[in-house]
């Protein structure tokens, strides 16, 4: 067998327990050592798990191009049940030691229930991908009874078998769940991820795999709490998580623990056992343009023009406090929104024409790579504008709210679904249908809007007629003033 397959048997026992692979073979040059060996492609036989939901058409080419990065050369990669009956197939099955249908599919049960999707027999396996140990003779084994294979196991072990830890410490996986995670979320976001995991998992502190269970994870949630400050420092305010704050946390938990299993530390997601708490009814609370004109006024610049963008486009806070003047194209009224929490946030979004010439101003004469709001972050900005809503006494009414009033105000004027979904970085029309779909005008107030317009430009042409022949006429036998 080529070197390349031996030093390389973990990383693809692990590839076959991702793909659903219960047996990966080797045939023709890459399983005897000639010559030019190494200079030559690898034949594989694979036998996909027919249960397995991942059997698919991509999933065979995604196994295919891993197997070519993790051995640096070409793999042919060959599904035997896909074969016609030809002497290449009879002569790929010769090479592999299976000439039986009945005992080929024993012998495959066998490597399956000591493989990665079962009892993940590191020392069996290895022996089976570096090739100290036949398929068959491992099936031999396993019919033979537990000693049998418990004197195997004693015969390929090159001295003690060590075994893995019992009980790992699931935090030093932590850093290694963020590198990940960085390809896809913004450092904010990955600060926010390491606070929620690390409520459960204090810092300096280990936390074994034993602790992670499905009540501990229940009472965890149950029992956050979380404490906002004023911008001054002077005021700290504790209270019970909302419920959807505990799914934020919970998500965070899950993707850690997805993060385990892939890497074998856990056998489950434990997070999907347990019931999430319901997600309750989507905050929908929205001002009009006198409430927005009365806001904006309330505050001091540069929140006053930050607030307006907020709501003459539907931004993200984060995002908007981000804007550079190379984002703004003056040609349309467009912003491009560098969001992150999604691929759909990355986006082009316009501006309502009422608000474009103030925002306008402010960014006329920057550079290119200044910041439009270079002292706006959400804290500060959040207090200005708690201290704008209680100075014009509009009640319950959050920053993030601004969304809502952009979006409200969009439909009720007639634009679509998919606009107001493109401009708030959904990635569909799903939840701006749930929140927002009410405020849609139906048909019949379509045509009775119509209806009501058409009545009103009829009195006006009315009004019109009457005043050019009243402004117009003369009476007879008069004559024009000289």
């Amino acid at each position: 067998m080529i070197p390349a397959l031996q030093v390389h048997r973990s990383e693809i026992a692990r590839l076959c327990g991702r793909y659903g692979v219960r047996r990966l073979d080797v045939f023709g040059s890459a399983s005897v050592e000639v010559e030019d060996a190494a200079a030559r492609d690898i034949d594989l036989i694979v036998d996909f798990d027919r249960g397995s939901r991942q059997r698919t058409l991509p999933c065979y080419f995604e196994f295919k191009s891993d197997l070519e990065s993790l051995l640096g050369k070409p793999v042919d990669l060959v599904e035997l049940d896909a074969m016609p009956d030809s002497r290449l197939r009879r002569s790929i099955i010769r090479s592999t030691g299976l000439t039986q249908k009945v005992l080929a599919r024993a012998v495959a049960e066998t490597a399956k229930h000591y493989g990665p999707t079962g009892l993940r027999d590191w020392l069996l396996i290895d022996a089976m991908a570096d090739g100290r140990l036949t398929p068959v003779e491992l099936h031999e084994a396993h019919e033979a009874g537990k000693a049998e294979v418990d004197a195997l196991r004693a015969r390929l072990a090159p001295g003690p078998v060590v075994a893995p830890a019992a009980d790992p410490d699931l935090t030093e996986s932590i850093d290694g769940w963020l590198e990940l995670a960085a390809a896809n979320a913004n450092p904010l976001t990955l600060a926010r991820y390491r606070t929620h995991l690390r409520r459960l998992m204090p810092e300096g502190q280990p936390f074994l795999r034993s602790q992670l269970t499905r009540k501990a994870v229940e009472a965890w949630y149950a029992g956050l709490t979380v404490t906002s400050t004023h911008a001054d420092l002077t005021q700290r305010t504790t209270k019970r998580a909302t419920r959807g704050t505990q799914r934020k946390y919970l998500a965070a938990l899950s993707s850690f623990c997805a993060y385990l299993v892939k890497q074998d530390v856990l056998e489950a997601n434990p997070v999907l056992s347990i019931e999430w708490p319901t997600a309750g009814v989507p905050r929908c609370r929205y001002i009009e343009l006198a409430e927005i004109e009365a806001l904006v006024a309330a505050q001091p610049e540069p929140w006053a023009t930050f607030s307006l963008l907020l709501h003459a486009t539907g931004m993200e806070v984060s995002v908007a406090a981000g804007l550079h003047a190379r984002d703004f194209d003056f040609s349309n009224r467009s912003i491009h929104a560098r969001g992150t929490k999604a691929s759909a946030r990355d986006r082009v979004v316009f501006v309502a024409k009422w608000a474009w010439p103030r925002i306008a101003k402010l960014v006329q004469g920057l550079a290119p790579g200044d910041r439009v709001f270079p002292h706006v972050d959400r804290w500060r900005s959040r207090d200005a504008h708690n201290a704008a809503c209680e100075k014009i006494g509009l009640t319950n009414y959050r920053q993030h709210d601004a969304r809502h009033t952009y979006a409200v105000r969009a439909i009720k004027a007639g634009a679509s679904f998919e606009h107001v979904a493109l401009q708030l970085g959904h990635a569909d029309t799903q939840m701006v249908v749930k929140v927002y779909g009410r405020f849609h005008p139906s048909q019949a107030e379509r045509i009775a809007w119509e209806d009501r317009a058409a009545a009103l430009d009829k009195a006006r042409a009315k009004g019109r007629q009457k005043s050019n022949k009243s402004g117009t006429g003369r009476a007879k036998g008069t004559r024009r003033a000289p």
